[in-house]
């Protein structure tokens, strides 16, 4: 069989779960506990344990959760018709208020 005609996936989760956990611990979040809890605050809720299995690459995440985790790591996301949502940390990672330029 030709190995070229073969499809690749669509999207690479080992590749995405290992960035994504690159990241989290890049901007602050050591412990997954404080993520997830983050996560929560903005209302998107997972488990560590669904977590960890999207870092080690064994689940996809949702498209839910590549919204909120980007909210979180990077600050902000594009909003419709406007111009963005920025999450502002104060004091670290754990402690943000979302600036709800999206209503």
């Amino acid at each position: 069989m030709d190995d070229s005609n073969e499809m690749q996936p669509a999207f690479e989760k080992t590749m995405y779960g290992a960035l994504l956990r690159q990241k989290r611990i890049e901007v602050g979040y050591r412990k997954a506990e404080e993520f997830v809890a983050d996560l929560d605050a903005i209302g998107f809720k997972i488990s560590r344990a669904a977590l960890y299995r999207i870092e080690r690459g064994e689940q996809e995440p949702t498209a839910s959760f590549l919204i909120a985790s980007s909210i979180l790591l990077f600050g902000e996301t594009i909003c419709p018709l406007t111009s963005s949502t920025r999450a502002y940390r104060k004091n670290g990672p754990t402690r943000f208020r979302l600036m709800r330029s999206c209503a």
